[in-house]
């Protein structure tokens, strides 16, 4: 395997060209923002970066640092030319201020500064520029505040100091020999931040009265500062009963009470013991807890519940091990640090350089790039990324295992790469088999909806031309997760309402042709979330966070919720400040004023930018070359269509749709712009309409009208379907006519059910071929086919039947819905709840309830209340029953919707629902 070493020349090369190109503002025809306008199109450079490919191979400054600390640490020598290109690379991190960042041209921060310092003396060398460095550091110190001076703060963009920041700038100092000034104040001001249990605090300020909860990660950086001074804590005795507190049985560290034991925080539970002079507890425990976490690879894992070795959680392990005399496989853990960069480099994205892939930033990265006429810089190597992850059932996920999410993702990064999609119509079927019976999706099979999986679900339908088999429950659905307060939460009875799952319900509506209920309601939340500094927040009484800040997440998810609902944004150039203030020397964008850039926070921040100057920055594509072939098609012919699309700003569009009679058709992408599919069609004269959308401007061609003359006649078919409606273990009947003008018996008569695979039936009597089964709940599809030996015959595709589930709450979900559209307040009932047994009655769902000894029976139609029926009660008896049983649904909705919270799949993924 090549190692890391061959590997250097050629990030020299990259280095030098990424330095003497020098960022341009000014973007390519046509892509100007107004001069006053920062331009989205100069930060594909920062995206570009992030990608785990090759000539990105060492650009984290964290995992250089990690790298080198490991393979001294297991005493292996870093050779020449690496050594040196390595160092290279870290000097090219400095910045003109004289501090570090992360990456080339990330912002100078106090951390990053450190891990250059202690990088470059692994490596046998110093920073060029020390006086510059110095006075770096020295600014980073803070004055004049109600509480806090003299502590240091991350950046010189920050305004408020922290114990973190504090330990890294007087670490760097100390290695570099620089005296840190006001050694008073600092020596105060880190004291102040131990609380009466002996722990540090984040920001505690004691005497001020502010409290941050202790934990033993910035109780280290609290007691190694400190040591740098010969100081001793205000309550030596309690920091030392504070990090044996926190020892776990299996001798590991835990950050504080309720957590598990961890490999990082072992690390800094043993350092801070070592600062303070104090003897390490059960030590051959610590040892044994951390050499078993080392895996087969050399790597270490951090905890038991982690899945994967990491670098840091390896060089955290050594370095404890080392200090206190244990064993280890040394030579197995250099190999794995050797290994650990060319194993990232899968093609896929992280959310900044240096970070592993995963499915939803690569989404982000190669959609924003996109959306700014980029392309990744191996586009090759994100393909077979995705591709990699692709699974029989149709769905995309890890280790065989499929889900919503990635799905969603996977899909739309193909289409956007124009790479033909594997066999898409399993992909649909996958994805509709994912909807629940109340009309929303799942994160995979038997799992609970959410707004957020249905969001996903119906937008990838949408891309691959369908729509969600029980479509009106989907609508339902989406619609009963608003509050009172216009906005939605993610699941039913969520009463939160927040902006990221709002945009994603009425995107989702949007997509089916729909809008909220209270679509005024919906604006008004969406604008009173917006902040005095032009961004937005979560909501406008958040419930979890309150005063909390603008995030170019809110933002994002305000701005297209408000497009999507069709309405104006207030303030237009208060929002583009606040995106404005969002952009760092590295062109990429923070989550808030000052944060590090990430790829997530550069989609949402372009995207919010390119929606809110729709007009000046993201004019839609254009439709042009329609071809059809051949010009003149007979029955006998395949019939492909043909089209490309062009656009100013060179973006891929999310989907090309041939129209025709209502049914939409994939056409896939075959190069250069262009899409084409090949379709049977039925003989008369058919209307063709080309579909395009970029994710905001849909455009659609004028109607083409395509003639298919009927040759040698072909067959005719008659469909029916019966019964047209029943429940899960209801027989359905397919039934084929057939006829010829010419007399000629088919070769095979098929059905196509949901658009899946075309399934050959048998002749039942002569001319009439039929199909029994049954099927799954919701509203289906079937189209019909024949075939005489030259000819196809087809038949439009048909709705039907719709079929309810025997346990299902769809019933019951619709009537609540429509109860409680019709009231503007909301009603606690006190009622014995007892399950309704449903049946067929009279060719209809029928709720089957016993009041007294009556026997009564409601039916549903899937949009209003049937008539119940009981031969002896008069209408007045009737209205009573009826009201009574909407009682009893209210309680059992609510009752149903409790138990299945239960087994919440949330944390499938921590950090999945972040809007997009």
């Amino acid at each position: 395997m090549k190692g890391i070493g061959g590997s250097i020349p050629l990030i020299i090369i990259a280095l030098f060209l990424l330095t003497s190109v020098q960022y341009n503002s000014t973007p390519a025809v046509g892509q100007s923002a107004g001069t006053d306008k920062i331009s989205p199109f100069v930060s594909y450079k920062f995206v570009q970066s992030s990608q785990n490919i090759q000539e990105n191979e060492i650009i984290s400054l964290r995992d250089i640092f990690y790298y080198v600390s490991i393979l001294n640490l297991t005493g292996q020598q870093i050779q020449e030319p690496e050594r040196s290109g390595i160092a290279q690379l870290v000097h090219s991190y400095q910045n003109a201020d004289g501090g570090y960042g992360d990456w080339q041209n990330d912002r100078s921060k106090a951390g990053s500064t450190l891990t250059a310092i202690r990088t470059l003396f692994e490596l046998g060398e110093r920073p060029i520029n020390e006086t510059g460095l110095i006075s770096f550091l020295n600014k980073l110190q803070v004055s004049g505040l109600a509480w806090g001076n003299y502590g240091f703060r991350s950046s010189l963009k920050e305004t408020d100091a922290d114990i973190s920041s504090t330990h890294d700038a007087i670490q760097a100092l100390g290695l570099i020999g620089g005296q840190v000034p006001n050694q008073a104040g600092v020596i105060y001001y880190i004291k102040d931040h131990q609380n009466i249990d002996g722990g540090f605090g984040y920001q505690t300020n004691r005497d001020a009265g502010i409290i941050w909860d202790s934990t033993i990660l910035h109780s280290q950086r609290g007691l190694l500062s400190l040591s740098r001074f010969n100081e001793a804590p205000t309550f030596d005795q309690d920091a030392v009963d504070f990090i044996h507190g926190n020892q776990q049985t299996s001798g590991g560290f835990r950050n504080y009470q309720g957590e598990e034991a961890r490999v990082s925080y072992t690390y800094n539970a043993i350092f801070a013991l070592i600062s303070l002079g104090e003897t390490i507890p059960r030590e051959n425990d610590v040892i044994h807890f951390l050499s078993t976490n080392q895996m087969g690879s050399g790597g270490f894992l951090d905890y038991s519940l982690d899945t994967k070795e990491g670098l840091h959680t390896t060089f955290f392990a050594i370095s404890t091990i080392e200090v206190l005399g244990g064993n280890y496989n040394k030579a197995k853990a250099a190999e794995f640090s050797r290994n650990f960069l060319m194993n990232r480099l899968n093609g896929g994205f992280g959310d900044y350089p240096g970070l592993g892939s995963n499915s939803r930033i690569t989404f982000d990265a190669v959609s924003i790039l996109n959306r700014i006429g980029r392309d990744p810089r191996d586009e090759t190597a994100v393909i077979d990324y995705v591709l990699n992850i692709h699974n029989v059932d149709g769905g995309y996920g890890q280790n065989g295992l499929s889900n919503v999410e990635t799905t969603y993702r996977s899909i739309l990064t193909l289409q956007l790469l124009e790479e033909p999609l594997p066999d898409p119509l399993t992909t649909v079927n996958y994805i509709r088999n994912l909807q629940n019976n109340d009309g929303g999706f799942g994160f995979a099979s038997e799992y609970v909806s959410r707004g957020s999986y249905s969001y996903r679900a119906i937008r990838t339908l949408d891309i691959l031309g369908r729509e969600p088999i029980d479509r009106n429950g989907a609508v339902n659905y989406l619609r009963s997760l608003q509050n009172s307060d216009g906005g939605f939460g993610n699941f039913f009875g969520e009463g939160d309402s927040d902006i990221s799952s709002s945009y994603r319900a009425v995107r989702a509506l949007s997509t089916l042709s729909s809008s909220p209920l209270q679509r005024t309601n919906a604006v008004n939340f969406f604008k009173g979330s917006q902040n005095e500094n032009g961004g937005f927040k979560r909501s406008p009484s958040d419930l979890t966070a309150p005063n909390n800040f603008s995030t170019s997440l809110f933002t994002y998810g305000a701005v297209l919720g408000l497009h999507y609902l069709e309405a104006d944004i207030d303030e237009k150039e208060s929002v583009y400040l606040f995106l404005k203030s969002l952009r760092n020397p590295d062109l990429g964008f923070g989550e808030k004023k000052f944060f590090t850039s990430s790829v997530s926070d550069t989609f949402t921040s372009i995207w919010s930018y390119m929606v809110l100057f729709q007009d000046q920055l993201d004019p839609p594509s254009r439709i042009e070359d329609i071809v059809i072939t051949p010009s003149q098609p007979t029955t006998a012919d395949l019939v492909n269509i043909t089209v490309k699309i062009t656009d100013i700003r060179d973006q891929s569009p999310e989907y090309v749709h041939a129209s025709i009679h209502g049914a939409k058709y994939l056409l896939q992408p075959i190069g250069d712009g262009n899409f084409s599919a090949t379709l049977i069609l039925p003989s008369g004269t058919t209307d063709l309409v080309i579909l395009t959308s970029d994710g905001i401007n849909q455009v659609r061609s004028s109607p083409i009208s395509i003639t298919v003359t009927d040759i040698g006649n072909s067959p005719k078919l008659v469909l029916d379907i019966s019964p047209d409606e029943g429940l899960e273990d209801t027989i359905f009947q397919y039934n084929v006519e057939y006829t010829h003008p010419d007399g000629i018996d088919p070769s095979v008569v098929q059905i196509q059910i949901n658009d899946g695979i075309w399934i050959e039936i048998g002749e039942d009597t002569q001319n009439n071929y039929t199909h029994s089964t049954t099927l799954s709940s919701g509203i289906h599809s079937v189209r019909a086919r024949a075939f005489d030996g030259t000819n196809y015959g087809y038949t439009d595709r048909i709705s039907g039947p719709f079929v309810h589930s025997v346990n299902s709450t769809r019933p019951e979900w619709d009537l609540f819905v429509k109860i409680r559209d019709l009231v503007d307040q909301e009603f606690d009932f006190m009622v014995n709840y007892t399950d309704v047994e449903r049946t067929n009655h009279n060719g209809k769902l029928a709720w089957k309830v016993e009041i007294g000894d009556q026997l009564i029976f409601v039916s549903y139609d899937g949009d209003d209340i049937l008539n119940g029926e009981d031969e002896n009660s008069n209408w007045w008896i009737w209205l009573i029953i009826v009201l009574v049983i909407l009682l009893l649904v209210a309680a059992g909705i609510s009752v149903f919707f409790y138990m299945q919270k239960v087994k919440e799949e949330d944390r499938v993924e921590s950090w999945e629902d972040e809007g997009k």
